[in-house]
């Protein structure tokens, strides 16, 4: 098997997070409305909560650290479909309290690594410490909803002779 690399791509965009309430009754709805202080992932503690794209940047980081661990398994699939690349988009809200909670993947992209990223968002969940939540401008405390699209990319890497490095090891 040539050595291989796995690269994974996540991305947290602003416009794919949003704060929301939910009004309750017959007929609820959800109404978004724009965020003082950023969710802030275990770790990024130091940075100001209204650096919106320094937290986006730290999270993403710490995302894909746990998830570049919790999804490793997968490359052994990707080889045996014979795939370079697989694409999937999670769906997580962090909640007032500071947990990773409703947990969905969006039907677009490899099912298989949906399901493998739903799990290993659940796994994360569990263990990861509690995030500090989102407030509104009025200073209240709320749900935010990311969307956290994944990209996992495997690659041969060869020499600058187009070797693989198995080849002359």
């Amino acid at each position: 098997m040539p050595f291989q690399i796995l690269y994974l791509i996540i991305f947290l965009l602003p416009f794919l997070g949003f704060a929301q309430v939910k009004n309750e009754g017959p007929n609820y709805s959800f109404h978004c409305y724009p965020i003082e202080e950023m969710v802030v992932f275990p770790g990024c503690e130091s940075i100001d909560k209204t650096e919106f794209q320094e937290l986006q940047n730290c999270m993403q980081k710490g995302f894909t650290e746990l998830l570049t661990i919790q999804l490793e398994g997968f490359l052994n699939r990707m080889e045996e479909l014979e795939l370079l690349e697989a694409k999937s988009k999670i769906i997580f809200t962090v909640s007032k309290e500071g947990k990773i909670i409703n947990i969905s993947a969006e039907e677009v992209g490899n099912p298989e690594l949906a399901k493998a990223s739903l799990t290993a968002m659940h796994l994360i969940s569990e263990t990861i410490q509690l995030f500090i939540p989102a407030k509104l401008s009025n200073g209240e405390i709320t749900d935010y909803t990311f969307s956290l699209p994944i990209k996992i990319r495997v690659e041969d890497v060869k020499n600058q002779n187009g070797k693989d490095f198995e080849d002359i090891l």
